[in-house]
């Protein structure tokens, strides 16, 4: 998967912030999905990325 980084001409606010360890996580509403289009690529991203996790656990069985 790739790092995603803000694009310059997207704008918001920071609506939530979580910190988890060492590491602060900002969540921005400037960069929600809004077309179905994009929500449904957000979702195949997610189901693809926990393929790849259950796949990897299958190793240690």
């Amino acid at each position: 998967m790739k790092k995603r980084e803000m694009k310059p001409n997207q704008s918001g606010e920071i609506v939530e912030t979580y910190r988890y360890g060492n590491s602060i996580v900002h969540i921005c509403d400037g960069y929600f999905a809004e077309t179905p289009e994009e929500v449904e690529r957000v979702l195949d991203e997610h189901h693809a990325a926990g393929w790849v996790i259950v796949n990897k656990l299958k190793q240690y069985v």
